[in-house]
């Protein structure tokens, strides 16, 4: 059996474009998910810091807004949240 060396070649090309393609696609999937994660964890840190925050009278709200910046931000994010709570009221 003998292979068609131009068919060969388109194979090869084929598979390096597909290659490239999935490539592209799978990198913002991967940011997406690192995203969710983050701000998940975000907010069940913002949860956690109610619990014991409405001991002394102290809470935040728990929103997607708030989730996003503690979860990208970590814990920056977080004293930028209660200092702005603080400054509001």
């Amino acid at each position: 059996m003998q292979i068609n060396p131009s068919l060969f070649a388109m194979l090869i090309l084929g598979f390096v474009l597909l290659y490239i393609l999935v490539w592209i696609f799978i990198k913002p999937v991967k940011l997406i998910l690192k995203l969710a994660a983050n701000s998940a964890i975000g907010a069940l840190c913002l949860i956690a810091f109610n619990y014991a925050g409405s001991l002394f009278g102290i809470t935040l709200g728990v929103n997607l807004y708030s989730s996003v910046l503690c979860g990208i931000l970590g814990f920056p994010g977080f004293l930028m949240l209660l200092c702005s709570k603080m400054l509001i009221h």
